[in-house]
């Protein structure tokens, strides 16, 4: 049997909090958890120790650290989630950084950032070394006819160090109105994924490149569905870069998904997420270079920064590495696999 592997959560901000809480909202359902963390049915194996620590038999608290500069959003949860989450994992300041990156690193956050890497470091030493998030999780945390490891994600999504930047889609986006008049099988639920309408970033995928894409199944699906999918998939146009021409990694995991009662998404018995590493990420770059050029010209608001200890030059340094970024997505859509052999003989 292969080790077992335990995951520790890290939210940060409001807005890694209450994502993050919804997240775990759906764990706990998913692993047969009351929303206390008691136990509701028998634990059919121990995969519910990847994301929950043990406190008794019947009770598990998530492995996760909230952490925030001002303590509404913690005291919220506390409120919302009585004995659910362990106090001690509930990290937060005084003051909020007023949407003011360099007060947030350079100020405020020096209050807590001790007692933050002294809990990471207490929860990792204890341990045995929203539905994407799920869905990514998923082969952690059940059985499955072809489970891809985390580790996997990685080594097919990062052909290169600095190209790291994964596009998640997501199949079947639907509400409980429109499920009703719809019933999309593996082969729909596939071809959704590579619209951007289903997409997590928004960019033009229909005039890029792949270089890898990462097919995560759940619930009611077969090797043989997944099989005529890609076949039909492969038949539209969508490129990959001249020197990985077949990047297709496949996941089939047999846990259906789990929907939270009152929650947006409607009830299915089948989904696939996707990851995925697209030249398409460049205009991503492309705009936020846009946006900052925009501010930084005029040096609006940057007196705030400065202020709290940055200098104008860390600006031009972050506009500039943004921009290599940007360049560097382009380049990989235009290199050959001659040239890729090229670069790796000099």
């Amino acid at each position: 049997m292969s080790a077992q592997r335990e995951c520790l959560s890290l939210h940060i901000g409001q807005a890694g909090i209450q994502m993050g809480d919804s997240c775990w909202q759906l764990f706990l359902l998913e692993h047969g958890l009351s929303p206390i963390g008691e136990q509701l049915q028998p634990i059919r194996d121990d995969k519910v120790s990847s994301f929950f620590t043990e406190m008794n038999a019947t009770k598990f608290t998530p492995r996760a650290i909230m952490v925030d500069l001002e303590p509404t959003v913690t005291d919220q949860l506390q409120h919302q989630r009585p004995n659910l989450f362990n106090p001690d994992q509930l990290i937060a300041g005084k003051e909020d950084a007023a949407n003011n990156f360099a007060r947030g690193r350079m100020t405020c956050g020096k209050t807590i950032i001790d007692k933050l890497t002294n809990t990471i470091r207490r929860i990792v030493e204890n341990c045995r070394p929203d539905q994407v998030m799920s869905s990514i999780t998923a082969s952690l945390r059940f059985e499955g006819a072809l489970n891809v490891d985390l580790s996997e994600f990685q080594t097919n999504l990062v052909p290169f160090p600095r190209i790291h930047f994964p596009l998640a889609a997501f199949s079947p986006i639907s509400t409980c109105t429109k499920t009703i008049h719809e019933n999309l099988g593996v082969a729909e639920m596939t071809a959704e994924c590579f619209h951007p309408g289903n997409q997590l970033v928004k960019c033009n995928v229909t005039n890029h490149k792949y270089m890898a894409c990462c097919l995560l199944y759940r619930g009611d699906v077969t090797p043989q569905e997944v099989n005529y999918a890609l076949n039909k998939v492969k038949t539209k146009n969508i490129q990959f870069v001249d020197w990985c021409p077949t990047g297709f990694k496949v996941g089939i995991n047999k846990q259906k998904p789990s929907v939270i009662a009152g929650g947006d998404m409607a009830p299915s018995n089948k989904l696939v997420t996707m990851l995925t590493n697209t030249t398409a990420m460049a205009e991503a770059w492309s705009k936020l270079n846009k946006k900052f050029e925009l501010m930084f010209e005029k040096r609006a608001f940057v007196h705030w920064y400065l202020s709290e200890g940055m200098e104008e030059d860390d600006f031009i340094d972050a506009r500039d590495n943004l921009l290599q970024l940007e360049l560097d997505y382009i380049d990989v859509a235009t290199d050959t696999a001659d040239e890729i052999l090229e670069d790796d003989d000099s």
